[in-house]
């Protein structure tokens, strides 16, 4: 008995840190304490239940001052006044057709004919490439079907606005150009071509409505 109380009062006397270790050592049969986990890549880049990725800037995180890569997605605005605007990004005529696979992802087709033609079937939009240029000339969207062999299987359902006017299929000829400050050109019978501030927009009908749009730079 008078050792086991020798014993308590050596314990109390004990620093409180050394004392805690020693108690947790004597639960655990004095082995000694498992070092801590450390959670794994997977783990620290796991999403959390907002989408986030959980870690601060580890593996997988953008370098510091790198900007953010554009969103690929099939809900394409394109926006034309006196400048071109792709998703929020500015486009010049010729477009680069690396810059123009960076924004609207890469077309399942490419057909070789008197220009290369881009065919984004899941978009409605065909790009054409000038011979050997490495950059396109022509935006074109198609709100129709046609019979072309480079027509996409899916029309185009984003946004295409021209002074802020939205085309599409709903739309007409007349009302375009009651709406559209250009200067119109008759282009054939069922077409018609917008001319303004160096930009050619070419609008293409079927039964009085908006069949296909094509953009060029003058």
């Amino acid at each position: 008995m008078s050792s086991l109380v020798a014993r308590l009062r050596r314990l109390v006397a004990l620093p409180p840190i050394v004392l805690l270790a020693a108690i947790t050592a004597a639960c655990r049969g004095n082995k000694p304490a498992p070092p801590p986990e450390v959670p794994s890549t997977s783990e620290i880049d796991r999403p959390r239940g907002d989408g986030q990725p959980t870690h601060g800037g580890g593996i997988g995180a953008p370098a510091a001052g790198e900007p953010a890569a554009t969103p690929k997605t099939d809900n394409i605005v394109v926006e034309l006044d006196q400048k071109l605007m792709v998703n929020g990004n500015p486009v010049r005529l010729p477009w680069r057709l690396e810059e123009a696979t960076h924004v609207l992802g890469e077309p399942e087709r490419s057909l070789a004919l008197a220009n290369t033609l881009h065919v984004f079937d899941g978009k409605g939009i065909v790009l054409y490439e000038p011979p050997k240029s490495g950059a396109v000339k022509t935006l074109s969207f198609h709100f129709q079907r046609d019979n072309f062999k480079f027509m996409p299987q899916k029309l185009f359902t984003g946004t295409l606005k021209v002074q802020g006017v939205r085309i599409d299929a709903r739309a007409t000829i007349a009302q375009l150009k009651s709406e559209i400050k250009a200067r119109w050109v008759p282009f054939g019978s069922d077409a018609a071509l917008a001319r303004y501030g160096g930009w050619s927009v070419a609008v293409g009908t079927a039964d009085g409505r908006v069949k296909n749009v094509q953009i060029e730079k003058l």
